[in-house]
């Protein structure tokens, strides 16, 4: 019986232990597959602009990002839009469009740009992935370029009351005021333009705005050729050389000059006076001019005194420093013709 006992523990204790040298099975590790995120059909087919809604899209780290960049996605959608527009209107030169140049598109994206964005309506924004957000806004058309419209409206009725009250005034004035009038009708247009195409003003606002630059264009014309000055000549011969470059400057501007027996009712009589300092350094001459330039209707008192102070450098001698001068005044004069206003 012992014998037979042994046998058995034995053959068991060999059993285990060729089952331990059997081979051995390893688990490979899991693969791991990337798993794109679904992207909503409203996120990939955004809606387009509509005549009464504005759309964007916009993704980002965090929700707010993905509102924030959906809201840069809005005005970015509006300036393609309107550059299209824009650049064929002008190429086509008509309208109020005739005045403006490929230039005034930067002017109006600027603008578009710098516009504030409130009140919008956030129509979607959702997390798709860890750290990954989507957001799709929409905004009034109205409610986005109403701060522009007022702003335009606001610059409007100040250049139409200043020509009103220019009403009783003598010419001088009167074309002053319809040439800056001109002049900022013309700056208006970019502003008047990018509001129309968003969400066009009343017929009213664009009759005074479309109406309004020819006429003023047309009452400068006509005003002009009605003006004519009558430049009095200086005490001495270094004033001379000032009276004669104001001369210059209203016949390069194309203004009217005449004798003072050839003066009229319209006539605008410009009086110069001044002083002059010279310095001698050990290279030039140098004549610092402070000129006063008077202007007054004739035997009245000035309407309006203006002061420029000039220079003049020359290494030959003081009166080439003082001719400089002189044409540096003319240089100034055309910048600020006509005076007043």
């Amino acid at each position: 019986m012992r014998s037979t006992g042994f046998h058995l523990f034995f053959l068991f204790t060999l059993s285990l232990l060729f089952a331990g040298c059997g081979p051995v099975t390893v688990n490979p590790e899991p693969e791991i597959v990337s798993v794109q995120p679904t992207v909503p059909q409203w996120y990939e087919n955004p809606p387009e602009n509509t005549g009464e809604w504005l759309y964007g899209k916009g993704e980002g780290n965090t929700s707010d990002e993905a509102e924030s960049q959906a809201l840069e996605n809005l005005v970015a959608r509006l300036s393609s839009d309107l550059s299209i527009d824009y650049l064929s209107k002008v190429s086509a030169g008509k309208g109020v469009y005739r005045y403006l140049s490929h230039d005034d598109l930067q002017k109006m994206e600027n603008i578009l740009t710098n516009l504030p964005v409130s009140d919008y309506e956030t129509l979607h924004n959702e997390k798709i992935a860890q750290n990954r957000y989507i957001a799709l806004v929409r905004m009034s058309r109205h409610t986005f370029v109403k701060p522009l419209k007022r702003e335009v409206v606001r610059r409007l009725v100040t250049i139409e009351e200043s020509w009103l009250e220019t009403r009783s005034s003598n010419v001088l004035k009167r074309y002053s005021m319809a040439k800056r009038a001109h002049q900022k009708m013309v700056k208006l247009l970019p502003a008047y333009l990018l509001a129309m195409s968003i969400d066009p003003f009343s017929e009213n606002i664009r009759n005074r705005i479309e109406q309004g630059l020819p006429y003023f264009i047309r009452k400068e014309r006509s005003l002009k050729r009605r003006l004519s000055f009558c430049v009095e000549q200086g005490s001495t011969p270094a004033l001379k050389l000032f009276t004669d470059a104001v001369g210059s400057a209203l016949k390069k501007e194309k203004l009217h000059v005449v004798n003072a027996w050839d003066a009229n009712d319209h006539t605008v009589c410009i009086t110069i006076d001044g002083h002059f300092v010279h310095k001698k350094g050990t290279r030039n001459h140098i004549v610092k001019a402070y000129v006063d330039v008077k202007v007054h209707e004739p035997y009245q008192k000035p309407m309006e005194t203006r002061r420029y102070i000039v220079k003049g450098i020359s290494e030959e001698s003081g009166t080439q420093a003082l001719e400089k001068a002189a044409r540096a005044l003319e240089k100034a004069l055309r910048k600020d013709f006509p005076f007043t206003g």
